[in-house]
C-alpha cells in the first residue's frame, strides 16, 4: 500500500462487553450493568467463539462507571489534544458515528447538538481528518461540514454504486469511505473506472479471521487465470484425445468476463467413444443435450455418479472443491450435440463437497 501511495491509520476503540476473555491478557470476562451475553461470536486466537456473558457490575461499580464515562466525555477534547501532542496532529484522526443505534445505543435528543459542539472544538486542533459514519441526519452532516475545516471523510453504509463519488462532487466530503464494496473488490478503483460490475460482499465471512471473505474475492485477472488453468487445459486434452469429437469453447472476454456468476460456455458435437476424465473445480457445470442428438450421455464422476442424460435433458454438476468428470455416449458411433455452461460458485461454496 505504501509503495502505491496509500496510507494506513490504526483505529483504536473501547470494546465494552464486545470482547472475549481469550483476547485479553488477564482472561477475565467483560463487565456490564447486567450479565447478558451479546449473542454474537468473536474471532479469537483459537477461532470463532461465542462471547460469554459479562460480569454484572455492583450498584457501586455502576455509579463509578457512569462517573468514568461522564468524565471521559468531558475530556474528549483533552484526550484528542494529548494524542495530537504526543504523535502529531497531522497523524491523528477521529471517527464519530452520530445517531447510531448499534447494540441498543440511544444518544437522546441532545445528541446532535453535542456533536456540533464537539466537532467545532476538535477542529481547533488541526487533526488529520474527521471520519463520520453517517446514519441519515443530513442537516447534522451539513452542519458538521461547516464546523470542520480539515479533511472530512464520509461513510454512508450501504452506499449504492451509482452514488460513489457524489459526496465529494457536491463538496460535502473531501473523501468517501467505502467499506464492504472495497473489501469485496480488491480492484475497486479499476472497476469504477471501467464501469465494471462489482463482487457482492459475503457478510457471513466478516470478522472470520481466515482467507474466505478476506483475500479470496476474485479480480477479473484472477478469474481468467483460473479458467485457463482448469477449463482450457481440459478442453485441449479432449480435442487431442477424441478425433471424432469437436469441442468449441466460448469463454467470456473483456468487460463480459467480469460478469459474476457466468464464466463460460462451450458447444460439443460428439461421436467418439468417450470424453475422457477431466477436472472441474470451483464452479457448476450445466449440460443440455439438443433434441437432434442421436443418443444420450452417461455422466460419470469421481463421487460415483452414473446419470444418463437423454436428448432434451439437463445434467448439473456442482464441483465445489474438485471433481473428475467423464461423459460417455450411451450408444457408440452415434452423434451427441450438447451445450455446457460453466457457472462460477460464490466464495463460500468453492470449498464445499462436490455434488
Amino acid at each position: 500500500m505504501h509503495a502505491k501511495g496509500g496510507h494506513l491509520f490504526i483505529q483504536r476503540m473501547h470494546a465494552g462487553r464486545m470482547s472475549h476473555p481469550d483476547n485479553t491478557p488477564h482472561h477475565r470476562p467483560g463487565v456490564a450493568p447486567s450479565a447478558i451475553a451479546p449473542g454474537t461470536p468473536m474471532f479469537t486466537a483459537t477461532g470463532m467463539q461465542d462471547i460469554p456473558a459479562p460480569r454484572a457490575l455492583t450498584t457501586e461499580e455502576v455509579r463509578r462507571t457512569v462517573d468514568d464515562f461522564r468524565l471521559a466525555a468531558r475530556r474528549a477534547i483533552e484526550v484528542a489534544t494529548a494524542i495530537a501532542d504526543e504523535i502529531g496532529a497531522d497523524r491523528t484522526g477521529i471517527r464519530l458515528s452520530p445517531g447510531t443505534t448499534m447494540r441498543g445505543i440511544d444518544e437522546g435528543a441532545e445528541g446532535p447538538d453535542l456533536y456540533r459542539y464537539l466537532v467545532a472544538e476538535l477542529d481547533k486542533l488541526g487533526l488529520a481528518y474527521l471520519h463520520v459514519m453517517h446514519q441519515g441526519d443530513e442537516p447534522l452532516l451539513a452542519d458538521l461540514r461547516n464546523r470542520w475545516k480539515q479533511p472530512l471523510i464520509v461513510n454512508r453504509p450501504g452506499r449504492p454504486r451509482g452514488q460513489v463519488g457524489a459526496d465529494v462532487a457536491s463538496g460535502l466530503a473531501d473523501l468517501e469511505a467505502d467499506g464492504q464494496m472495497v473489501l469485496a473488490n480488491p480492484d475497486f478503483v479499476g472497476r469504477l473506472k471501467a464501469d465494471a460490475p462489482m463482487n457482492e460482499a459475503q457478510r457471513h465471512t466478516f470478522f472470520g479471521g481466515s482467507a474466505p471473505g478476506d483475500t479470496d474475492y476474485p479480480t477479473p485477472g484472477r478469474r481468467r487465470r483460473r479458467l485457463r488453468h482448469t477449463i482450457t487445459p481440459a478442453i485441449a486434452t479432449l480435442q487431442r484425445a477424441n478425433h471424432g469429437s469437436h469441442f468449441r469453447a466460448y469463454l467470456l472476454r473483456g468487460a463480459a468476463a467480469l460478469i459474476d456468476p457466468f464464466i463460460g460456455v462451450d458447444h460439443a458435437r460428439m461421436s467418439a467413444p468417450t470424453f475422457p476424465p477431466h477436472p472441474h473445480a470451483g464452479f457448476s457445470a450445466v449440460s443440455y443435450l439438443f433434441l437432434d442428438s442421436e443418443t444420450g450421455i452417461d455422466n460419470r464422476d469421481s463421487i460415483g455418479t452414473h446419470n444418463l442424460t437423454r436428448p432434451g435433458g439437463l445434467h448439473w454438476t456442482t464441483a465445489g472443491r474438485g471433481i473428475v468428470h467423464e461423459e460417455v455416449p450411451a450408444e457408440t458411433g452415434k452423434t451427441v450435440h450438447s451445450l455446457q455452461s460453466f457457472v462460477n460458485l460464490p466464495p463460500q461454496r468453492r470449498a464445499t463437497a462436490p455434488s
